[in-house]
């Protein structure tokens, strides 16, 4: 059955359905199958053990990467919180790390933006 998956919220790229992968059971070493949702073009995934929850339907691990907060999200929670930080301790570098961050990501938006 084909199910509607939304891209990536990471990198943006196009999201699979494999209902069958396999995975190794720690404990017992047995080979058993997982349900999972993955991205083609930077491996993100989200998966559940079909042993660990028998009752999982594919449909489940669909809605579940469907409902992940965009990157949009986490790059202006970054940028709040580099501001916080800028006012809490303006000597510490680690703002700027993550500024440079977003910028070579591509998460700043518009270059002709003016910056924080």
């Amino acid at each position: 059955m084909g199910y509607k998956l939304k891209p990536c919220p990471f990198c943006g790229g196009q999201a699979e359905l494999d209902s069958k992968q396999a995975f190794r059971e720690f404990v017992s070493g047995k080979i058993s199958d997982a349900v999972a949702v993955y991205c083609t073009k930077c491996s993100a995934e989200i998966s559940v053990c079909v042993p660990d929850v028998p009752d999982i339907q594919p449909e489940q691990l669909v809605d579940m990467w469907n409902t992940q907060s965009p990157v949009e999200d986490l790059s202006a929670l970054v940028q709040r919180l580099v501001r916080h930080l800028r006012k809490a301790a303006p000597d510490d570098e680690l703002s700027d790390k993550a500024m440079d961050y977003l910028q070579r990501a591509g998460r700043l938006g518009s270059p002709l933006r003016g910056g924080l």
